[in-house]
């Protein structure tokens, strides 16, 4: 065991160095307490490059399991579709709002609340463009 020499780093992290692992008291006995080997000092192991892609495929992958329709949604005869004319364009028919609610008797509820902003905006004072709804999604 006398040349026995172990590797290890330095604790100001420059270089390392081979060292005696038993350090020696003070008073010269030889009862002195063991210093722990510590590993070779080799070059990072790489990465392992095949987690990144599947961490992004499988996050990819969530969400676009939440993006798919819900079962709920609206049936087209269910939606409804503010629109309005222009002073300059009579006859162009301009988007202002789509009610679309998923819930239990959604196509009264989406028909009476386009219905009923139609007439709020319409009864403001000095409008003169005109306001109505039509069944189904925006259609330019």
């Amino acid at each position: 065991m006398a040349g026995l020499k172990i590797s290890y780093q330095d604790p100001s992290g420059l270089r390392p160095r081979a060292r005696n692992p038993r350090v020696h008291s003070a008073s010269g006995d030889g009862a002195g307490r063991q210093v722990p080997p510590v590993k070779e000092m080799t070059a990072k192991q790489p990465r392992k490059p095949w987690k990144i892609p599947l961490v992004v495929a499988l996050s990819a992958a969530l969400l676009c399991a939440a993006c798919k329709p819900q079962s709920g949604a609206p049936l087209e005869n269910e939606v409804y579709t503010l629109y309005r004319n222009s002073l300059l364009l009579p006859n162009e028919r301009l988007h202002v709002a789509t009610f679309d609610y998923s819930g239990a008797g959604r196509a009264a509820y989406n028909m009476q609340n386009c219905q009923q902003a139609s007439d709020l905006f319409q009864q403001q004072p000095a409008v003169k463009t005109r306001f109505w709804c039509e069944q189904g999604h925006y259609k330019p």
